[in-house]
């Protein structure tokens, strides 16, 4: 291949990766008294555990995540025994990759 074929294929490479963005969150945050843990497909549950890598979950609660430019858009969480974990829904943001906060 001649250097002309190279950089075209290596900006091609270069410009698909950058046009991808971001993909969303995914795994286990903190959000005040909960944890989050996000799911490909726009799932999010929270729960109250001792610490974020506690398996004693209470006050579950399920509902859906979807990207609004940087913003996560959260929706659908109620819980009639944790009535605190309804205060998530709507546009929160990651603070150093580990911490919900609300916008």
């Amino acid at each position: 291949m001649n250097r002309l074929s190279i950089l075209l294929v290596l900006s091609f490479i270069a410009l698909f990766f950058g046009a991808c963005g971001p993909s969303g969150p995914s795994g286990k945050y903190s959000a005040g008294f909960y944890y989050a843990n996000f799911y490909e497909g726009g799932k999010v549950s929270f729960y109250q555990a001792s610490s974020i890598t506690s398996t004693n979950y209470s006050c579950m609660t399920k509902g859906e995540w979807r990207l609004d430019g940087d913003a996560i858009v959260i929706s659908g969480l109620y819980n009639p025994n944790c009535s605190g974990v309804s205060d998530w829904n709507g546009k929160v943001g990651v603070d150093g990759g580990i911490r919900l906060y609300k916008e």
